[in-house]
């Protein structure tokens, strides 16, 4: 009897060590999850300290950009590999998660490259996140580059064609959006070029959008050129941004520039110090001072290959007429309940202190 099961064993994991040879299926994805403490709320319903009157603090748990993946590829013949992939978000802090709602696309692969139809990261987005220090965090630089800015279609993921391929240490990304993919009256095209070694990073993006597209009444284009850069010096580090958009916001036209620098400075063998500062340029059509700056200050300390624990601070100051807060990107919800404000129509700033943990797998 047990010379039947081991044969019957040894015949399953040889047909499952065929399929595996057709076709390579990974599980991938990041669970990360932190406690907020935010200033600024729009709802102020908890009197924490009995003065009668209710705070405009409070503590959030809060889900990041946490999701799970699947990817694979099939041996298609000539030298061709055919490609998959979905990804859903996942919310850990409430349960909720929406299929597809990440990068998830088909396409092929070879020497020519690698081509792909479905939903993806725009390669403009794509330089950005190379060079933030404090991705989806409280202090991400989505706050000041994307959320409250306008001309927000550079962090978008696009439902269309997408093409990459590296040529030695330049990669090259153009995506190209076809008529009403995204549900509107419009299409895009989208390019990077960047120059990546080991200890730096070079990237250049530029993003153009027809009529109507993100709501555009006027029927006139809007684009957004984003450069990006990354050095390391032994255990120092320094990221810059650079971004221009010309686009159209619900307050009407918006053009403007935007800045970042950063510096990282490694402590032992699982720490890292990281220093941020982000400006938005007042709106170039805009009749009064609509930009704003935030600052951020943060530890990572590593507890092995995959898994970081961390604490974060931001603080967001707006001009006269600024309505950028933090946790503007890939930080859940809890930043939603901020506003930017006061009951007086003069505009806040607001702030958050983040204590949170990120695995890997």
């Amino acid at each position: 009897m047990n010379k039947k099961l081991s044969v019957i064993a040894v015949s399953a994991a040889l047909a499952l060590g065929s399929l595996s040879v057709q076709a390579e299926t990974k599980i991938y994805g990041v669970a990360h999850v932190s406690v907020d403490s935010l200033s600024g709320l729009a709802d102020k319903t908890i009197d924490s300290d009995g003065d009668g009157t209710n705070d405009d603090v409070g503590i959030f748990v809060s889900s990041n950009a946490s999701r799970i993946g699947f990817s694979g590829d099939v041996d298609a013949g000539e030298g061709l590999k055919g490609i998959w992939k979905i990804e859903q978000g996942v919310a850990l802090d409430s349960g909720g998660a929406s299929l597809s709602n990440y990068n998830s696309y088909a396409g092929l692969s070879g020497g020519f490259g690698t081509a792909m139809i479905g939903y993806h990261d725009s390669p403009v987005k794509l330089v950005g996140r190379k060079v933030d220090l404090f991705g989806d965090t409280i202090a991400d630089s989505r706050s000041i580059i994307g959320a409250g800015a306008g001309a927000n279609f550079a962090e978008k993921r696009l439902g269309g064609i997408g093409y990459m391929n590296k040529f030695g240490d330049v990669g090259l990304m153009v995506g190209y959006v076809p008529q009403d993919t995204n549900g509107e009256n419009a299409t895009g095209f989208v390019v990077s070029v960047d120059y990546s070694m080991k200890d730096m990073y070079v990237g250049l993006g530029y993003h153009s959008l027809s009529a109507e597209m993100g709501g555009n009444p006027d029927g006139d284009s809007e684009s957004a050129m984003r450069l990006g850069f990354m050095m390391k010096f032994g255990t120092f580090g320094v990221n810059a941004l650079y971004q221009t958009v010309d686009g159209y916001s619900a307050n009407g036209d918006n053009s403007r520039a935007t800045m970042g620098l950063g510096g990282s400075m490694g402590l032992g063998d699982a720490g890292t110090l990281k220093l941020q500062y982000y400006a938005a340029g007042a709106n170039d059509n805009a009749a009064t001072d609509d930009g704003a700056t935030m600052v951020a200050l943060g530890y990572d300390h590593k507890l092995g290959k995959d898994v970081t624990v961390y604490a974060v601070y931001a603080g967001v100051t707006n001009d006269d007429a600024g309505k950028y807060k933090v946790g503007g990107g890939g930080h859940g919800t809890a930043s939603q309940t901020i506003t930017t404000a006061a009951s007086d129509g003069t505009t806040e700033a607001n702030s958050g202190i983040s204590l949170g943990m990120k695995f890997k797998f």
